[in-house]
């Protein structure tokens, strides 16, 4: 007799609208979170694919080494050679003696600039291979803590007791920092994201033939 008469007062206590508020509000959230963040992240990870790692990086690469690697480096070899003419070997000392005579430091700082563009490149690619992994982690998880704190709410309507209630109360609460946390979390690397798409863009865009 006790236990119903505790669960009329709970019951009592408990406004429905926000229990119905609440519920409709997460999952109008997470069905929009899907449909404007999660969908569209990932049916953009294939052109990304084709714009960063498949084509435009890959022509970057090669513009780089055509025009800016491979020419001084073919430049310090022919002053090399002409340095070395009439000669019949080279050994260590020859070698030391033919590099003193080439004025090859100009053309190998040239070549070390075009190291330097395409390690660049390189890293800022990982950069963002991280980023697009990361944001695709965090963003499923903001939409798994969205369902996660649907639970509670379900949990309340079989609550009979102001134990089971305030335990469903706690748990609100926990998801709920649960669900802002990965929410912050998905934001910043979002921005992170778009500015190293922004950054690569540019590199890419650089006029790699001078």
């Amino acid at each position: 007799m006790w236990y119903f008469a505790e669960a009329s007062i709970v019951a009592a206590e408990f406004d429905w609208r926000i229990f119905f508020g609440g519920f409709t509000a997460i999952g109008i959230w997470a069905t929009a979170w899907m449909q404007l963040v999660l969908l569209p992240f990932f049916s953009r990870r294939e052109e990304l694919h084709n714009q960063f790692f498949s084509s435009e990086f890959p022509n970057a690469v090669a513009a780089i080494e055509s025009n800016r690697l491979i020419p001084p480096l073919a430049r310090i070899l022919a002053q090399a050679y002409q340095a070395h003419r009439g000669r019949s070997k080279i050994d260590f000392d020859t070698a030391l003696q033919l590099l003193q005579d080439v004025d090859f430091l100009e053309d190998f700082e040239q070549a070390q600039a075009a190291m330097s563009s395409i390690n660049n490149l390189e890293r800022f690619r990982i950069k963002l291979r991280l980023a697009c992994s990361v944001l695709w982690y965090s963003a499923a998880s903001h939409v798994l803590a969205s369902l996660l704190l649907m639970l509670p709410f379900f949990a309340m309507i079989s609550a009979m007791d102001r134990l089971k209630w305030s335990l469903s109360v706690l748990a609100i609460v926990i998801f709920s920092l649960l669900w802002l946390g990965t929410l912050i979390l998905t934001v910043g690397w979002l921005i992170r994201y778009r500015q190293l798409i922004g950054t690569l863009t540019a590199l890419l865009e650089t006029d790699h033939t001078r």
